[in-house]
């Protein structure tokens, strides 16, 4: 048996417990946790086709020291996820970037007339990580008499632009190829589908449920489970 799960069910605890029971896993990690290997060049990362459905695959292989233990880790990069990714990021930029030149129409007007809340206003506008690391502004002056300035970061907005489109898995599965780690860590859409189909009233239907013990309830949706 190899456990297969996403980055939201990591703790210290849990890992503590997979490697004291020596059991099999495959997991993600947050990019965050692990942000120069999402700076390695295009060139540097294998192309191939997994076994199972043809899909071209490209990924990096290496090692970390991770919750104590040394790992295999996976870098992967998707060509077309990074894409739409892009797409979605610039329009979210240029729509910030859009309500900040319009909150500088209020400039020295009412409240907006002390530095202080004028900056706070902007970086709250600015929203959080990535777009306040890409969106700059300046706020120069004396109370009453502003003059504040916002544009694009071009160098950072180009840093985060190369981390689009990747993800790292890591695993312990050592003496597995790439194309096993990377197709098992894939069809856990299998079984998270499954959920899905248990939790739609038009695969299963449950209710109504007229009953209150535990007993009977575990009848009535065993009767629904063989219904279905």
């Amino acid at each position: 048996m190899v456990l297969i799960f996403d980055k939201g069910n990591h703790s210290i605890e849990a890992f503590q417990a997979i490697d004291t029971l020596q059991l099999p896993f495959i997991a993600s990690l947050r990019n965050s946790t692990q942000k120069d290997l999402l700076m390695i060049p295009d060139k540097d990362f294998t192309v191939m086709t997994l076994p199972s459905n043809g899909k071209e695959v490209r990924y990096y292989r290496t090692r970390r020291d991770i919750y104590g233990q040394s790992r295999t880790v996976y870098v992967l990069h998707d060509p077309r996820k990074k894409e739409k990714a892009m797409t979605i990021f610039t329009l979210k930029l240029q729509k910030r970037l859009l309500k900040m030149n319009k909150f500088l129409e209020k400039l020295n007007v009412k409240k907006w007339r002390s530095k202080e809340k004028v900056e706070a206003k902007l970086k709250k506008l600015a929203g959080k990580k990535p777009f306040v690391d890409v969106l700059s502004y300046t706020v120069t002056g004396s109370t009453g008499e502003l003059k504040a300035s916002v544009h694009i970061d071009e160098g950072a907005k180009k840093d985060y632009l190369v981390t689009l489109g990747r993800s790292i898995i890591f695993t312990s599965q050592d003496n597995w190829s790439p194309g096993m780690v990377i197709q098992a860590f894939r069809d856990k859409h299998v079984v998270e589908d499954t959920f899905k189909k248990l939790k739609n009233p038009h695969y299963l239907a449950i209710r109504p449920m007229y009953h209150w013990t535990d007993t009977c309830i575990r009848a009535h949706v065993f009767s629904c489970v063989l219904g279905l």
